[in-house]
């Protein structure tokens, strides 16, 4: 799939080809990555391109499925420093969301921040 992913964006009308580029090819690389384990590709192929999805067009949610696959990539590979602005983000748009309240506790108590407003989330 990504091959002809690729083949298309070397085709495809100019004035849409940077970004499949720039935007779709590197999205699809993270998100083959993610799915591979390969979390430090992940991270890097998806960290470059979160800024510009909305280029690329789809849905609110869709956007939000790899903000998603970025912030569980850099919990798994302990990178809770850069988790913590985008787990913060979404914890403000979305307080009362049991899963979004687990990962702030669980990157908050990896950081040594008090979660004792989570305590009852944490297993």
């Amino acid at each position: 799939m990504l091959e002809s992913m690729q083949v298309y964006a070397r085709k495809t009308l100019s004035y849409v080809q940077a970004t499949w580029l720039e935007v779709i090819l590197p999205a699809a690389r993270g998100m083959i990555a993610h799915a591979q384990g390969e979390l430090q590709i992940a991270i890097a192929q998806l960290e470059l391109v979160l800024p510009s999805l909305q280029q690329a067009g789809g849905s609110h949610a869709q956007r939000d499925l790899f903000e998603q696959a970025y912030l569980y990539a850099l919990i798994r590979s302990q990178e809770y420093r850069k988790a913590l602005g985008i787990i913060e983000k979404r914890h403000v748009k979305r307080s009362n969301i049991p899963i979004i309240q687990r990962e702030l506790a669980y990157v908050y108590r990896e950081l040594g921040r008090s979660v004792r407003k989570f305590n009852n989330l944490i297993t």
